[in-house]
């Protein structure tokens, strides 16, 4: 029974021992910089004299179940709805965002997504389309073409 016990009583020792003398630490998690959007909080103001205001836009390359519109509305309010079908078998994606957008003459600005994007192309009368470049925070650039809806 004493040999039990003083087995007993060094195994708590050691393990305390091993236990508190330990160094290891798990690595913490990687961090990401948390740099406010490139565009944050600047606003667009419409236009002066009314010609997209009112309109609504859709994306060239929409499809019956992929597809983004786009309204002007006065005072530079941009509604963003994008409807992705879920093909029967998976639920419907529909959202909304709301941007913001000016245009002078014929060039087109826009800023997306509390200000992670930003868009500017330029409308074309003759053909009725808006050709955009759009660049993420991140410095990706993308290419859209507008057809009115």
């Amino acid at each position: 029974m004493k040999r039990s016990l003083v087995l007993f009583v060094f195994c708590i020792v050691f393990f305390a021992a091993c236990g508190s003398s330990s160094s290891y630490s798990p690595p913490p998690p990687p961090s990401q910089p948390t740099s406010p959007p490139k565009w944050a909080g600047i606003t667009l103001n419409g236009e002066e004299e009314p010609l997209l205001e009112g309109t609504i836009w859709i994306e060239s390359g929409s499809t019956d179940t992929f597809w983004n519109t786009y309204e002007f509305r006065f005072g530079g309010r941009l509604i963003h709805k994008r409807f992705v079908s879920g093909y029967g078998h998976l639920p419907d994606i529909y959202r909304t965002w709301t941007h913001t957008w000016n245009r002078e003459g014929n060039t087109v600005r826009m800023i997306g997504e509390n200000g992670e994007s930003f868009w500017e192309g330029r409308y074309y009368p003759q053909t009725q389309r808006i050709m955009l470049t759009s660049e993420d925070s991140e410095g990706h650039t993308y290419d859209h073409t507008w057809e009115p809806k």
